[in-house]
């Protein structure tokens, strides 16, 4: 029967109850812990870059240019684009499909939040969702103070009172991916036909002669030509209201985004860029000379320049009618960062959609490293490794090579998607997904397939360690091979989750991370344990006695004694999904989906022994000292036995502040010293709990 205590007028029976119910939060303190690894005021910051992303919306308004990205939600720049500054206070999404601007208002639908408004220029948002019961909302468009939405399956959607209350039109069983108004017209493009209203949404009508059987993902309206803009048949037109459409001079292109200067009118298309007209779409020029990023999303026009959201580069605008393109993505952070590497001083970060970045300054600038890379992969960079003098990096069914630091890029003779590279003696092997693993013996310039004895040929990641090499499959668990991949084995002893997704080697322990949390080998890979870090565990960097481990939902962890027990270490990151860690002069760095890349100073992240190095006869939880205080305190706990152990901070609402230790300890006497200096001042709990004994007390901050 589990151990309960009442301690300073405390009830942990009623506690523990309130405590199960609580979801493990980001850090909001730092910490010093005895035996563990432990934070002291430091914390993650954003480096200054890389910039760019995926803007699926842009709108103006005077000098203030607005973005919705994939991952990163909403940007503004009030000075035409030159500096960008994140403003999604108030929102809880993340991708902004559509953006309009109404009076002083700012709408964004949003990808399953529906739409937030704001008043002041996107410094604080609103939900405002009355009455709409379909929340993806692809499209927005307003005139003569009523707002339209095109959702996913439920049409479209009006609001009279600027956004209050929404309700449905008769257009109501369609997906709605774009929005246009002309007077009395209102044009809504579906999965496959335009409708028109002319009495403000009451009553739709299909105006489909002429247009092929097709998503329109773009519709818009220049004079007395309305132009719609196809999902792989290029661009049509009419010039009466959409009773007939004429294809024009732009075919067999998926067209995302419409726009117009004057007499020019832009479209934004995915692999070839932005087009433009000058003959009201009769023919159409490409003009693609600065952008770097082949799929044009979003456009926007404010004071005669232009500005184009691309797939993965972030914001570019050109001055001169689309005749040349500057990047203009200073501070938008949408950046999806996958693999990290050293060389020659300077870390490289691999990205989807933008490329290759690398910085020598520890994240202060960054530079951008395309130069000979196809932009048929769409800069779809997926790993990245040193050897031999020479840089590789993954592309979509290609690699490349650079031999001169990333400065220039050259192809590297194999055609397939590579999940992760690493080295042993004079090989170097690349893993695959869905063709295995290959090996090159000459630095690249020729790659052979390796694969006997390797069942699972979907290879999530590769690593050598002590000349043996490990590859981490979809659903076969490990594979080992101890001749350079002459031959495979598998190797599942005590694996319970077969998805692997990561290796790591600390102090003679073999590492590897599944979908199904961390386990560690201390004979090579031959058996495995599970560790007490639980979830999606895809990648393991470690330093010194330090193991770190990054996941899909979980930010990072930290552990100094090699997995028996790990501390979060999430301090000030704000986004948890973590694709890749990496250590670089001091700092530790993490690669986010969404949100770019994150540093923090190793010095941060100390571990020491036992104060006491007798034996405790019992359980027991010491009073903090000092108490009140201000803002650190010690915190003294005695072990008996070999347990699972975990020290959690709650305030006083019962929400879980942090989680100090969790994992198995050795008999012994610790302390922990807490550090409060991001809290405010108040009553707060610690709570010590093992399978079969929980004590909670209480103590104050008082500043």
């Amino acid at each position: 029967m589990k151990k309960i205590q009442t301690i300073g007028n405390v009830n942990t029976v009623i506690l523990t109850e309130i405590y199960q119910h609580i979801k493990v939060r980001l850090f909001l303190i730092t910490l010093i812990l005895v035996c563990i690894p432990c934070k002291i005021t430091s914390q993650w910051t954003q480096t200054n870059g890389p910039f760019g992303g995926y803007i699926y919306s842009l709108a103006s308004s005077g000098n203030n240019i607005y973005a919705g990205t994939f991952a990163d939600g909403f940007y503004r720049s009030t000075n035409y684009g030159t500096a960008w500054v994140k403003s999604s206070s108030g929102m809880n999404s993340s991708l902004i499909q559509s953006i309009i601007v109404s009076d002083s208002n700012i709408y964004v639908g949003t990808s399953g939040s529906g739409i937030y408004k704001s008043n002041n220029n996107g410094l604080n948002w609103t939900q405002i969702n009355s009455g709409l019961q379909h929340t993806y909302v692809f499209s927005l468009a307003t005139a003569n103070n009523i707002i339209y939405a095109g959702t996913q399956s439920g049409g479209v959607y009006i609001s009279t009172n600027y956004g209050l209350s929404w309700s449905q039109s008769n257009l109501n069983n369609q997906t709605i991916h774009s929005l246009a108004i002309s007077g009395n017209n209102i044009f809504a493009g579906t999965s496959n036909s335009i409708y028109l209203s002319t009495n403000n949404g009451s009553n739709w009508t299909q105006v489909n002669s002429g247009l092929p059987n097709t998503t329109i993902k773009a519709i818009f309206i220049n004079g007395n030509y309305i132009y719609a803009g196809t999902y792989g048949q290029g661009i049509y037109y009419s010039t009466n209201n959409g009773t007939n459409w004429i294809q024009s001079g732009l075919t067999n292109r998926r067209v995302f985004c419409l726009a117009s200067n004057g007499s020019n009118i832009f479209a934004g298309t995915e692999m070839f860029g932005v087009y433009r007209s000058t003959n009201n779409g009769l023919n159409w020029t490409q003009i693609n000379n600065g952008i770097s990023s082949p799929h044009v999303l979003s456009l926007t026009i404010s004071d005669g320049n232009i500005y184009a959201g691309t797939g993965g580069d972030g914001v570019f605008i050109s001055t001169n009618n689309g005749n040349q393109w500057s990047k203009i993505s200073n501070g938008i952070r949408d950046i999806n960062a996958r693999d990290f590497c050293i060389s020659n001083n300077s870390l490289f970060v691999a990205t989807r959609g933008a490329g290759i970045f690398s910085t020598n300054d520890n994240g202060n600038t960054w530079i951008q490293l395309n130069n000979g890379l196809p932009s048929t992969s769409d800069f779809w960079a997926e790993a990245i490794y040193s050897y031999g003098g020479n840089l590789f990096v993954a592309l979509p069914g290609m690699v490349y090579k650079s031999t001169n630091n990333g400065i220039n890029w050259i192809y590297s003779n194999l055609s397939s998607s590579i999940t992760k590279f690493t080295s042993a003696g004079t090989n170097l092997f690349g893993s695959s997904f869905g063709s295995g693993v290959y090996r090159s013996s000459n630095n690249g310039n020729n790659w052979t397939q390796v694969n006997s004895g390797l069942t699972d040929q979907y290879v999530n990641t590769i690593f050598s360690s002590n000349n043996n090499i490990y590859a981490g499959t979809l659903s076969g668990g490990v594979f080992i091979s101890t001749n350079y991949g002459t031959n495979w084995a598998q190797s599942n002893s005590g694996l319970t989750s077969l998805s692997v997704y990561a290796f790591g080697y600390n102090s003679n322990y073999l590492f590897a991370g599944t979908q199904g949390g961390l386990f560690r080998s201390t004979n090579n890979g031959i058996n495995w344990t599970s560790t007490p870090l639980n979830g999606y565990v895809n990648t393991i960097v470690t330093y010194n006695n330090l193991v770190f481990a990054g996941g899909l939902s979980s930010g990072v962890f930290v552990s100094s004694n090699n997995g028996d027990s790990w501390s979060e270490y999430n301090t000030g990151l704000t986004n948890p999904v973590i694709n890749c860690l990496e250590i670089n002069s001091g700092y530790i760095f993490a690669g986010t989906s969404g949100s770019s890349i994150w540093k923090r100073n190793l010095s941060d992240v100390v571990s020491t022994n036992k104060y006491n190095n007798g034996l405790p006869e019992k359980f027991s939880l010491e009073q903090n000292y000092p108490n009140p205080f201000n803002p650190t305190t010690n915190i003294k706990f005695s072990i008996p036995e070999k347990t699972f152990v975990t020290l959690k901070i709650f305030d006083i609402s019962g929400k879980e502040i942090a989680t100090l230790i969790t994992g198995e300890l050795s008999p012994g006497y610790y302390n922990a010293r807490f550090n409060g200096e991001n809290l405010a001042s108040g009553i707060y709990f610690y709570t010590l709990s093992t399978p079969y004994y929980s004590i909670t007390r209480k103590f104050i901050l008082a500043k």
